[in-house]
């Protein structure tokens, strides 16, 4: 069977995974059945594989569901086979692990460290991170339903420089889907919730006139799918920069190898999302800039008279739609390691919502920046 080499056959318990559906197929001699989903699956046609498939709920492991079903091992053992390589089945169940869960040591509360069914907060947040699973269980290579990839999130520092409505939904969304450690990094510490922060769902009126920085803080917990941990045992770091970035700060970035992702300020109706910048390996903002400037010989004038123009925000609808965007773009790279912003640039259009352009850039040899 193709099995991950760090499990045992003994330990597979395949549970087919979540939106995928079995159904017979009719008119066929023997019972064909389709497995998968309305853009992908694979049919079989093995005896009794009705019966074997509705086993497969991660309870049982092949042997067991062989006895059960009277089906031969090898039966099983090849309709597992199969489903593994289309990418259909998850083989092993974990626990979710929480930064700050708190066990006891004493001897007679062991119980509560190891049997959660009656922990009220853990059945809850299994209901919480059910969607989540649901969307990471279909990444290549996931055999666990997804649970060590949301697991890891909380290991993620993610720092976003900024504090307009995009921002401060962008956190909220990020917190929601299990990167607990995600912070504004805010330029002004003293500034106010306004009016214009109002109706994304962040703040409520009776929250405009207190300090945003404080106001985060506390309302961050609630958002947070898990415990915000005080002593996160952090293993990355990215950086998401709006608006126009600061030299420094991104010098600083580059020198120390640590991932950005750009989000340009809205000019009239458009906004560019990327690149996200791997040091020395992929382009940087200003590989992008040069490339553009190459291009358009204009762009320095334009830029320059925009850096002296009032700073738009978003509309609502325009808001939620490029925060979630962003976010999943974000989730996805923390937990592939791939993203289609690397070396690239998303450019929307909130006239036209649903034709965003994708511009691919390369390193440019007059930056320096892989040197």
């Amino acid at each position: 069977m193709t099995t991950n080499s760090a499990i045992e056959i003994s330990e597979i318990k395949p549970r087919l995974k979540t939106g995928a559906i079995v159904t017979a197929i009719s008119n066929t001699k023997p019972q064909s059945h389709f497995i998968g989903h309305a853009s992908s699956g694979i049919q079989i046609s093995h005896p009794g594989a009705a019966a074997i498939l509705a086993n497969f709920v991660g309870s049982l492991t092949c042997f067991e569901i062989s006895i059960k079903t009277g089906a031969p091992f090898e039966v099983v053992n090849k309709i597992c086979d199969e489903l593994v390589a289309a990418n259909l089945i998850d083989q092993i169940a974990k626990p979710v692990v929480l930064a700050d869960r708190f066990h006891s040591e004493k001897t007679n509360r062991k119980t509560f460290s190891q049997d959660q069914s009656q922990d009220v907060a853990y059945l809850q947040l299994q209901e919480r991170i059910a969607p989540e699973l649901g969307q990471i269980t279909w990444q290549s290579g996931i055999i666990d339903a997804g649970v060590t990839t949301l697991s890891q999130r909380q290991n993620v520092a993610i720092d976003i420089c900024g504090d307009d409505r995009l921002a401060t939904s962008l956190l909220t969304i990020l917190l929601a889907s299990g990167v607990s450690q995600t912070t504004l990094a805010l330029s002004n510490l003293q500034r106010d919730i306004t009016a214009r922060d109002l109706g994304t769902g962040v703040f409520a009126i009776n929250d405009m006139g207190m300090n945003l920085n404080n106001r985060i803080c506390e309302i961050a917990r609630d958002f947070s799918i898990f415990p915000i941990s005080k002593n996160a045992d952090i293993k990355s770091f990215l950086t998401i920069i709006f608006g126009a970035p600061d030299p420094a700060k991104i010098s600083a970035l580059l020198s120390s190898n640590l991932p950005h992702l750009f989000i340009s300020a809205l000019d009239a109706t458009t906004m560019r999302i990327g690149p996200l910048v791997i040091p020395g390996k992929t382009p940087c903002n200003r590989c992008i800039e040069l490339n553009q400037l190459e291009q358009s010989p204009l762009l320095n004038q334009i830029n320059q008279a925009r850096s002296f123009a009032p700073i738009q925000q978003l509309n609502i609808a325009a808001t939620a739609q490029i925060a979630g965007l962003i976010a999943q773009s974000v989730l996805n790279f923390l937990d592939t390691g791939f993203s289609e912003l690397i070396g690239t640039q998303i450019l929307l259009d909130t006239a036209r919502p649903c034709n965003p352009q994708h511009i691919a850039y390369a390193i440019n040899p007059a930056c320096g920046c892989a040197w």
